[in-house]
C-alpha cells in the first residue's frame, strides 16, 4: 500500500497530468489553461448544506461519481483492501437569508464558524450576490454605508460584520421580495468572476477547491491494490459532517486522508503536509484541521 506521503505527492501530480513536460519546457499557455481550470473550481458555488448547486457545473467533470443522502460526491475506485479514503472540502462558509424587512431589504447570517479575517464581512459591502431560491437566482448587492455622511463616523474603527450587512434586491416590501421568490434561509453567495493572471488561480478558499480538483483528477486513474474511495465532502465546515457520515456507512477503513484543508478559513495545499493520514481505528472521526500547508504548484499560489 503507497504511504500517505506517497499518495499525497500523487495527487499533486495528478493536477499537472495535463503538461506531460515539466514547467520550464512547457509553453506559457499551459499554465494559463490549467490555472483557468483551477480556477472555475474556485468559482463554484458551494455553500454549506447547498453543495448540490454545484452538479450541474461538476457534471462533466465528476461523470462516474454518485452523491450521497448527505449530499457528498464518492467515487470508488478498485476492490478489497486495503481500504483508503482521500477527501476534500467542497464546501465554503456563506451566508443565508436571516430576515427579510418590511421595506424589502435582506439581512444576513453566517453559514458556518465565523472566518480568521476581521474585514471578510465588510469586503462584501458594494459587492454583488446571488440568491439561490426554490424557483432560480436572484441577483442582489449589498449596501454601503453612505459616504455623505462618513466624516460622522471617522472614529468608529471598528469593521462591519454580517449584523450590519443589507442586501438590495431592488424591491421596496417584502410583498415584492417574496414575488421574487426569496424565502428565510435561502443560500446567498458572492458573485466572483472566474479569475486568473499570470498562469495563477486566485480566489477565497482556493487552496481547498485546488484540493478537490487533484481528488478529481487523481480519481480517474487506477489503484494498484485494495480500494480508494475519492469523497468530494459537504458541509465540512461544521466538523466535516459530510465526510463523517460517509465514513460510518462504509465501516472500517485502514486510512484517511484529507487534501487542501487547514485551520483558518481555507489556506492550505497540496503537499505532503496538507493532509492528514489517520491510521486505522482512528478513521471514524475527523477532528480539526492540520495547520496551515505550503500552497499548491503548478497552477500558482493558492491565495485566498
Amino acid at each position: 500500500m503507497p504511504t500517505s506521503r506517497t499518495l499525497l505527492a500523487a495527487l499533486c501530480l495528478a493536477l499537472a497530468s495535463r503538461a506531460p513536460h515539466a514547467a520550464a519546457q512547457a509553453p506559457p499557455r499551459a499554465d494559463d489553461a490549467l490555472a483557468d481550470a483551477i480556477a472555475r473550481w474556485i468559482a463554484l458555488s458551494a455553500p454549506p448544506g447547498g453543495e448540490e448547486l454545484a452538479a450541474p457545473a461538476l457534471a462533466r467533470v465528476l461523470a462516474g461519481w454518485t452523491r450521497d443522502a448527505n449530499g457528498n460526491f464518492i467515487r470508488r475506485v478498485g476492490q478489497g483492501t486495503p481500504r483508503r479514503v482521500v477527501a476534500c472540502a467542497l464546501d465554503l462558509s456563506a451566508y443565508v437569508v436571516s430576515q427579510i424587512t418590511d421595506d424589502g431589504y435582506l439581512r444576513l447570517k453566517r453559514t458556518g464558524p465565523a472566518l480568521a479575517y476581521p474585514l471578510w464581512d465588510q469586503a462584501l459591502e458594494s459587492h454583488k450576490v446571488r440568491i439561490h431560491t426554490a424557483t432560480g437566482v436572484v441577483p442582489g448587492v449589498v449596501a454601503i454605508t453612505n459616504g455623505h455622511f462618513a466624516r460622522l463616523h471617522r472614529a468608529d474603527s471598528l469593521p462591519a460584520t454580517v449584523d450590519q450587512l443589507w442586501v438590495d434586491l431592488g424591491a421596496s416590501s417584502r410583498a415584492d421580495v417574496e414575488k421574487l421568490g426569496v424565502s428565510m434561509l435561502d443560500p446567498v453567495v458572492p458573485e466572483r468572476p472566474v479569475w486568473t493572471y499570470a498562469g495563477m488561480a486566485a480566489g477565497p478558499g482556493a487552496a481547498l477547491r485546488a484540493g478537490c480538483a487533484a481528488v478529481a483528477t487523481a480519481a480517474r486513474g487506477q489503484v494498484a491494490s485494495g480500494e480508494t474511495v475519492f469523497i468530494l465532502s459537504a458541509q465540512h465546515v461544521f466538523n466535516w459532517a459530510g465526510l463523517n457520515a460517509a465514513l460510518a456507512r462504509l465501516g472500517p477503513v485502514n486510512e484517511v486522508i484529507t487534501v487542501g484543508e487547514s485551520r483558518g478559513g481555507g489556506r492550505g495545499g497540496c503537499a505532503p503536509a496538507a493532509g492528514r493520514a489517520h491510521p486505522p481505528g482512528a478513521a471514524q472521526h475527523i477532528g480539526r484541521a492540520p495547520p496551515p500547508a505550503p500552497r499548491l504548484r503548478p497552477a500558482g499560489r493558492a491565495s485566498d
